[in-house]
């Protein structure tokens, strides 16, 4: 399990926990504040992210999906069914899978796989 997402089912719901406070989250946002200061990434502005993200990727995960953005935290969550679970699980994969390739910064909208403007994960 790493340290900036989770996912977790509670009674009702099954969420993914995106911690941007953690450091490694903080490092990528800063890089992309200094190629932007609009991009301050608070919890909104990673909402906003992502759905643009997944909406051009993998629309399917967007169906369903309630969110929760706060200052140190960004939570999406679905009404806990297995097929919500199994979206749960994907969107969690897919952030997982970002840091591993060392490519987060590939998911700005509109570009293509590899690092951006020196962005990078590690």
């Amino acid at each position: 399990m790493s340290d900036y997402a989770v996912k977790m089912n509670l009674e009702k719901y099954t969420e993914v926990c995106f911690y941007i406070e953690n450091p490694k989250v903080m490092a990528v946002a800063e890089k992309m504040e200094e190629l932007c200061q609009d991009a301050y990434m608070n919890g909104y502005n990673w909402e906003a992210f992502f759905n643009c993200y997944l909406a051009q990727n993998a629309p399917e995960l967007l169906e369903d999906m309630h969110t929760d953005p706060e200052a140190g935290m960004y939570v999406a969550y679905y009404d806990l069914t297995p097929e919500n679970e199994a979206k749960a699980d994907k969107f969690n994969e897919l952030i997982h899978s970002w840091w591993r390739s060392r490519n987060c910064s590939m998911i700005l909208c509109g570009n293509t796989p590899g690092t951006l403007n020196g962005i990078n994960a590690g």
